[in-house]
């Protein structure tokens, strides 16, 4: 007599889950207007806020920070200061309007700044000057002098990191006596 193994599908218990994508979206959305509400606060002279990274793309994961950037129209910035929200690490740096400028028009910098402008999410922009400088910055097309360095920059890097991922194999599986 033959016997059938019946298998089902057993959904693991909600305890096992992490939050969902919106629930974490949610959570670090809330900390970010949070800390932008408090910069907005404690430093009134500046001209916007901005937002950086995952929470800035809306994909923040449960290991994620908050990266935030306030622009002054002054040329004295206050210090830099982090701090924790609950469990979430929030960063925040300032620059000067004139020193944003620069960091999205320095051609050393092109696609640092171009990645960093489309990953980027205005908080706070009572003027639209944030607003200005990233949508000029979006139009900008690179050189081909910059076009060109920058595809040795990556050449070199993927030279060097995949050196570095093969060391890092290769001690792990040393340290953890397995043979080749």
């Amino acid at each position: 007599m033959a016997t059938a193994l019946v298998t089902r599908s057993v959904k693991p218990p909600r305890l096992m889950q992490g939050p969902s994508q919106s629930q974490l979206r949610r959570c670090y959305d809330e900390a970010a207007n949070r800390a932008a509400s408090f910069a907005r606060r404690e430093y009134p002279h500046l001209a916007g806020i901005l937002v950086h990274g995952s929470v800035a793309r809306g994909e923040p994961g449960p290991f994620s920070d908050i990266d935030m950037l306030g622009v002054t129209n002054r040329k004295k910035k206050p210090a830099d200061f982090s701090y924790f929200d609950g469990d979430i690490y929030v960063g925040v740096g300032f620059l000067s309007v004139a020193e944003l400028e620069k960091e999205f028009t320095d051609p050393r910098a092109f696609f640092w700044a171009r990645g960093s402008a489309e990953t980027t999410k205005i908080l706070y922009d009572p003027k639209g000057v944030l607003r200005r400088i990233m949508l000029r910055w979006k139009k900008t097309k690179p050189s081909h002098q910059i076009l060109e360095k920058s595809l040795w920059d990556d050449y070199h890097n993927i030279i060097e990191y995949s050196g570095k991922l093969r060391n890092g194999w290769l001690t792990a599986r040393t340290i953890s006596g397995s043979r080749f």
